[in-house]
């Protein structure tokens, strides 16, 4: 469990190019990511064990279809659509990119 705040709390970020979402193509390379906070830090607990969790369970289908690693080093954010709407999901610090 992480102890202190994400360094990017409420800050944006671009996803590294290499980012891929095979199962539904939202999670995407060049996309703003939002971030909130530690996934774990938010909730009080790993997402791996996370009941029902839209977000939790999309980000365990990106893991097992490409070399996401399985441990809680994951920032829970949004992606807005093109209807600006902030889309939760979860994303490994490995795919955050530069900060905009």
């Amino acid at each position: 469990m992480h102890a202190e705040r994400h360094p990017l709390v409420d800050r944006t970020v671009l996803l590294k190019e290499e980012v891929r979402d095979a199962q539904r193509g939202m999670v995407m390379g060049g996309l703003k990511f939002e971030v909130l906070e530690w996934w774990d830090l938010l909730t009080g607990t790993s997402w791996t064990i996370t009941d029902s969790n839209f977000a939790c369970y999309w980000y365990a289908m990106r893991a097992a279809s490409s070399d996401l690693p399985l441990d809680d080093e994951v920032v829970y954010g949004k992606i807005r659509n093109a209807q600006g709407i902030g889309l939760g999901h979860l994303v490994h610090v490995t795919e955050l990119g530069e900060e905009i």
